[in-house]
């Protein structure tokens, strides 16, 4: 994995915007559904199964914490402090 520029790089992503390209062959029917994710920075999207927003706010931070374990950047919170 390329290191990441903290200014311009997606590192992950959890969206509805846009449908995911078509992934399937001549026979198969696309799908319409517009959840999905971005996995990596030049991922067009994989279908993504909504079940709860819970759910949806575990995988998230299940995602964030193995990119930056992969990235070797810390997870650990340095201030919850609320402001």
């Amino acid at each position: 994995m390329q290191p990441i520029s903290f200014k311009s790089d997606r590192l992950l992503g959890f969206d509805n915007a846009h449908p995911v390209p078509h992934s399937g062959g001549k026979y198969v029917k696309p799908k319409q559904e517009a959840d999905h994710w971005h996995r990596t920075i030049n991922d067009e999207g994989r279908p993504y199964t909504f079940i709860t927003a819970e759910q949806l706010l575990e995988d998230f931070f299940t995602e964030v914490e193995r990119i930056c374990v992969k990235q070797g950047i810390s997870t650990e919170v340095v201030d919850d402090k609320e402001t």
